[in-house]
C-alpha cells in the first residue's frame, strides 16, 4: 500500500506518493517573483527557507483547465514537490492523504495525450491520477526547451519591428 498526496488541479484530481512530498504551505506565504519571458507553466520562483524554487502550473501537463492564481481561493495552498534535483511548488486544492494498493491502479485511456500521468487509482475516497514524477520532470524540461527555441523568434521579431518602424521614420 502506498500513500498518495492528493489534490486538485485546475478540475482534474492528482496524486503525487507522498515520499516525494516535502511539506504543504498556505498560499500566502508563497509570493512568487515573475519571471519575463518565462514560459505560461512558470508562475516565477520564490524563496523558501534559502532555497529558490519554481513555482509551477500543472495544469497543461495533467490535462485539466488552467486557473488564473492571482484569484485566490480559500482552497489554495502550495505543494512542495522534492525528489533528488527535481524540487517545485504548485498549486492545489482539497489536498488529502490517500492510500492505494497496486491493486487499484489501472491504466489511464489517452494516457499519450498527458504523459505525465501514469495511472488511475480507484479508492474507496474516489479517483485520482497518479503522477509520473519522472515524465513530469522530462515534460517540464522538453516545454522549456521548446520555450528557449520559440524566445529567438520573438525577439528577431521585436528587433525586424523596431528596425521597420525606425526607417519609416
Amino acid at each position: 500500500m502506498s500513500s498518495y498526496c492528493v489534490f486538485n488541479v485546475g478540475d482534474r484530481r492528482v496524486g503525487i506518493p507522498m515520499t516525494s512530498v516535502r511539506e504543504i504551505l498556505e498560499k500566502e506565504f508563497i509570493v512568487p517573483t515573475l519571471i519575463p519571458l518565462a514560459p505560461e507553466f512558470v508562475h516565477g520562483l520564490f524563496n523558501l527557507r534559502g532555497q529558490v524554487l519554481p513555482f509551477l502550473d500543472l495544469s497543461g501537463f495533467v490535462g485539466s483547465s488552467a486557473r488564473n492564481i492571482s484569484i485566490p481561493s480559500t482552497a489554495d495552498r502550495a505543494v512542495i514537490v522534492e525528489r533528488g534535483d527535481f524540487r517545485f511548488a504548485t498549486l492545489g486544492q482539497r489536498i488529502d492523504t490517500v492510500e492505494a494498493g497496486e491493486e487499484t491502479l489501472q491504466p489511464l485511456d489517452g494516457a499519450a495525450l498527458h504523459p505525465a500521468l501514469d495511472s488511475e487509482a480507484q479508492t474507496e475516497r474516489g479517483s485520482f491520477h497518479v503522477i509520473h514524477l519522472d515524465r513530469l520532470e522530462a515534460c517540464l524540461k522538453q516545454a522549456l526547451k521548446f520555450a528557449e527555441a520559440s524566445e529567438p523568434s520573438r525577439s528577431a521579431t521585436t528587433t525586424t519591428t523596431e528596425t521597420n518602424t525606425t526607417s519609416q521614420s
